[in-house]
């Protein structure tokens, strides 16, 4: 059973910072998710740079996490 996981966020780099943010997901008896690190914001980059951070999720619940979709916002 995997207990967690990195996830690396890149980020197409525009005029103002980029904002990450993930919700904490949980289920009875089922995966909990645990993001230490929820949210991360970028400085600002010049457009067109790539930037990249990466988040530690762990798996604190019973059954296996599954993580279907990232989304920066």
């Amino acid at each position: 059973m995997l207990k967690s996981a990195a996830v690396r966020a890149l980020v197409m780099g525009g005029a103002v910072g980029a904002l990450i943010a993930f919700a904490q997901f949980v289920w009875a008896d089922g995966p909990t998710a645990r993001v230490p690190e929820r949210s991360f914001e970028f400085e600002p980059v010049l457009d067109g740079a790539v930037i990249e951070h990466t988040f530690s999720i762990h798996n604190d619940g019973s059954t296996p996490l599954v993580i279907e979709r990232i989304e920066a916002g």
